[in-house]
């Protein structure tokens, strides 16, 4: 396999209101181009537009939830049959216990359709419609401030499941685990260091194994 290079280019635009001092709103847009200088088929043009909304339901201010959205285009010039459109909607919450521990969660639900890539029967034979995946994924976390430094443990979950029956290659669940250790140094805390470590285990509804 011969190697490659590729270039990268983004744009990014964003509004963020203020509506008053519980309710903060956020729209934006991003354009993020890749190019390589052999492999064109793996060339690729991304879109987004997301929308989301930051509130304060308390008085005390420990509850923050973010509702939201984003509509997402990955095309493949070179390789119209990869590129595809995807629907996100998510539910964000985090909760201040006290001034050193917190938690939070998260809930999204993914729905991605392939432009030209149609289903598949478990015979191999294409069904009349287009691909779809969707996938539901649900994450918590707990975290513990030490002065400068904190500890973080995240669990995330999701759920995968396709209209493309063939070997039920892109139906499985999976688990991730997560350990975060994060600390602020040098004079007014100019710099933010992050340690993570994770482990995922993936679970193939029906796939049979590699032989």
């Amino acid at each position: 396999q011969k190697g490659d290079a590729w270039f990268e280019e983004s744009f990014s635009a964003s509004w963020v209101p203020k509506f008053n001092n519980a309710l903060r709103g956020d729209l934006g847009y991003s354009l993020i181009t890749k190019q390589f200088t052999e492999q064109e088929s793996l060339n690729t043009e991304n879109h987004s537009l997301n929308l989301s909304f930051k509130y304060l339901p308390l008085k005390s201010g420990k509850l923050t939830l973010e509702p939201g959205g984003k509509k997402e285009w990955n095309i493949y010039p070179f390789d119209s049959s990869s590129s595809f459109e995807q629907n996100k909607g998510f539910l964000k919450f985090t909760y201040l216990l006290n001034q050193l521990w917190s938690w939070g969660g998260k809930y999204e639900y993914a729905y991605k359709t392939y432009d030209k890539k149609a289903a598949f029967l478990d015979s191999g034979a294409n069904f009349n419609f287009r691909r779809a995946d969707h996938r539901n994924t649900v994450e918590s976390w707990i975290k513990r401030q030490f002065g400068k430094y904190s500890v973080k443990l995240k669990e995330k979950s999701y759920r995968n499941n396709s209209n493309s029956q063939l070997q039920h290659y892109d139906d499985y669940d999976a688990h991730d685990g997560e350990l975060s250790i994060s600390g602020a140094f040098l004079k007014n805390s100019k710099l933010y260091l992050i340690l993570t470590s994770d482990y995922e285990v993936k679970h193939y509804k029906k796939r049979a194994a590699d032989t």
